[in-house]
């Protein structure tokens, strides 16, 4: 009868520790458990942040071709007004100096009265 006491006690610290070990089991799956759920929430949350910034990126891309093609086109009327300008300018120069005119290789004297000269 001792040995069966002895094995009955043997069991019954074996089942108390595999008890033990049970809930330290349970105890580590929970937490495992919790910080998945916690991670796969963050996961979430940033997919959904980089969704959102890659919608922005588009957005903002098609507004900065916008841009662009205002850019360009309002430069290129800048340089068809500057062209117009200077032409305007070339021709306004020319005028003036249509009625600048030199004369050359005409005598001078010292007591001149020029409408009497050329009359």
């Amino acid at each position: 009868m001792p040995k069966i006491n002895a094995k009955v006690v043997r069991l019954e610290q074996g089942s108390k520790s595999l008890h033990d070990r049970m809930e330290q089991v349970e105890r580590c799956s929970q937490h495992i458990s919790d910080n998945y759920d916690k991670h796969k929430c963050d996961l979430t949350e940033l997919k959904t942040e980089v969704n959102n910034i890659s919608k922005s990126l588009k957005t903002n891309s098609k507004e900065v071709k916008n841009v662009g093609h205002e850019f360009r086109s309002s430069l290129s009327d800048m340089k068809k007004e500057n062209d117009k300008l200077k032409e305007s300018f070339l021709d306004v120069q020319m005028k003036s100096m249509s009625n600048n005119l030199i004369f050359y290789n005409i005598p001078e004297t010292e007591v001149e009265n020029c409408p009497d000269i050329y009359t």
